[in-house]
């Protein structure tokens, strides 16, 4: 019962800032350089900017939509995000991140993860332009990448489940990673101690 869709037949793809109310122009934005986004869909929104700053020159987005960078090696290390949860409701960041306006049928949050995929990571690698080290991914590649359309029930439960399962294994991470990190402090310490003549090794050597 799932069906398979053209990304560009249930998104809009880097809408214009035009359809930004006047009402809203003389406020306050998120500004989201490429620094601030990360390569696990975190991202830092606390940076506002006067919107009349950010008019010119930026890429604009709104609240609910998916950014997906397209230069090397940002796009292949994963960087993008959902922003369902945008602090201002629009913002504006690198020129470098693509914008995905998800429609009604297709919820935000599984739209991102559609993106984070190694097959989208890798196809969009291949079809890469432009001179070596300033390689983009083309809009047009995202606007056919084919994508799965599940009910909106079973992508709601898709991402809940995802949510779920990765807390884990980040936690499993951290944790890894902070033992890590003891056994460094000790090897250090260790080193230190014996070097110095803290530790007695005579016994250990015969």
């Amino acid at each position: 019962h799932w069906r398979v869709r053209r990304l560009k037949r249930i998104a809009r793809l880097n809408p214009s800032k035009s359809e930004v109310p006047l009402a809203l122009r003389d406020g306050q934005a998120v500004f989201l350089p490429m620094e601030r986004v990360g390569a696990d869909g975190r991202y830092d929104a606390s940076e506002l900017w006067p919107i009349s700053e950010l008019w010119n020159g930026f890429t604009y987005f709104r609240r609910g939509d998916v950014v997906v960078a397209k230069i090397t090696p940002c796009f292949e290390n994963g960087k993008g995000a959902c922003l369902e949860h945008l602090p201002t409701p629009i913002g504006f960041g690198s020129t470098e991140f693509h914008v995905i306006r998800p429609s009604k049928a297709i919820a935000s949050a599984y739209l991102y993860r559609i993106t984070t995929l190694s097959e989208f990571r890798r196809l969009g690698t291949n079809e890469m332009t432009g001179a070596a080290g300033q390689q983009r991914v083309p809009v047009e590649f995202i606007a056919n990448f084919p994508i799965p359309i599940p009910p909106l029930p079973e992508q709601t439960a898709i991402v809940e489940y995802l949510d779920a399962q990765t807390a884990k294994l980040d936690a499993a991470i951290a944790t890894a990673r902070r033992e890590i990190e003891l056994l460094r402090e000790y090897r250090e310490r260790l080193i230190a101690d014996v070097v110095t003549g803290k530790v007695d090794v005579r016994q250990v050597a015969a």
